[in-house]
């Protein structure tokens, strides 16, 4: 697939985990699952797609916000990327 744009993020471990596996981990129910993936696409509509980084790249700790979901909670930040498929690319 090509990319028209590629952004480098720092994500919280929540948006880390739905990225990595399609859910947040611990004890989260469906709708708080929901409503993460939800602040997620509200930042990164369709058809921008994200995925997990490089854990190399990982922060143990940050106040900045989450680039995908905008969290403002403290946290340990991941490497994830923001990635925007080329026009009738496959």
């Amino acid at each position: 697939m090509t990319y028209t744009e590629t952004h480098k993020l720092l994500v919280c471990l929540d948006c880390a985990f739905l990225l990595a596996n399609g859910e947040m981990g611990g004890e989260a129910t469906e709708e708080e699952t929901a409503t993460h993936v939800a602040m997620m696409d509200s930042n990164w509509p369709a058809p921008w797609e994200l995925c997990s980084g490089d854990s190399e790249n990982d922060h143990d700790f940050s106040w900045s916000s989450c680039d995908a979901c905008g969290s403002n909670l403290g946290g340990s930040r991941h490497e994830a990327w923001a990635m925007l498929p080329a026009i009738g690319a496959v």
